[in-house]
């Protein structure tokens, strides 16, 4: 799994109070109280409940991926309607290179509220995914021909991005504390 997803995991049972973290130390399960202890029941379950429909379910484990059996889809379509009614332009047109100025304040908002960082949404940049966004970092800070430090065997879409565009990949083992340069 990606380091995003547990961490993803792990924000998510915090904030539903199922752990507590402290900072350089670590999560901790919360306190919840007694439970009752449930008896189980030997043999087949399945023949002893015939009326219960029995079913695998397929999961998807890549690293961010949502269970869109869940999406809004409705109230979404309806949002996109009253978008396009009141303001078609706003779909096409791209007015801020950065991303909407309103997603963005969502964004600093958010990462107040959940993360306590004081980030101004000037200081946001949305992109289509990861592998944009690590694009930008990579162009940005280094050129071709140079080298870069990776993860083996680490994000795949990055290698391959890291190849094509003519840096030298050098493959960091990983130790028990992350990645030994």
């Amino acid at each position: 799994m990606s380091r995003t997803s547990v961490l993803n995991a792990f924000e998510q049972l915090k904030a539903e109070g199922y752990l507590k973290s402290r900072q350089g130390s670590g999560y901790y399960v919360s306190p919840m109280g007694s439970l009752e202890a449930v008896e189980r029941t030997s043999g087949d379950q399945k023949s002893k409940h015939k009326n219960i429909r029995w079913h695998t379910v397929k999961l998807d484990s890549h690293p961010g991926a949502a269970d869109m059996r869940l999406f809004p889809y409705r109230q979404w379509a309806r949002c996109v309607a009253r978008v396009a009614r009141e303001s078609p332009e706003s779909l096409i047109q791209v007015t801020d290179l950065f991303g909407d100025w309103h997603l963005r304040e969502s964004i600093a908002k958010y990462l107040f509220e959940w993360r306590g960082m004081n980030v101004y949404p000037k200081q946001v940049l949305v992109t289509a995914g990861s592998i944009d966004a690590l694009e930008i970092c990579i162009r940005t800070l280094l050129k071709r021909n140079e080298s870069i430090g990776l993860e083996d065997p680490g994000y795949l879409p990055l290698r391959h991005f890291v190849k094509n565009i003519g840096l030298t990949p050098q493959w960091l083992t990983i130790g028990q504390h992350g990645a030994r340069v």
